[in-house]
């Protein structure tokens, strides 16, 4: 399993774990894990991608959400340290149709 502060190659946001997180992601199997791994590496590609550095006195950090394969997935984005922090991991209840 990769530390919480592992960098993509290519780069500049680094995607970390909180606490919490941590603690739900214990609980999944491991290609779950590598799944919402593999999401949030893609995340921080295209952040990087898209986004200038931060003008100073600009609001830094704000929270997201995305969803992979049945988990929905929230995380803050810190613009300012080029930062994606994992706050929770959830199962997603199935849609009623």
């Amino acid at each position: 399993m990769r530390s919480p502060r592992d960098k993509q190659p290519g780069t500049a946001y680094t995607v970390e774990i909180g606490p919490a997180a941590w603690k739900q992601f214990s609980t999944l199997p491991a290609d779950d894990y590598a799944r919402i791994r593999t999401k949030l590496d893609t995340l921080a590609s295209e952040l990087t991608a898209a986004q200038p550095p931060p003008e100073q006195g600009a609001p830094s950090a704000d929270v997201r959400a995305t969803l992979v394969e049945g988990f929905a997935v929230l995380y803050g984005v810190d613009t300012e340290r080029r930062r994606i922090t994992v706050q929770e991991v959830t199962k997603r209840l199935p849609q009623e149709e």
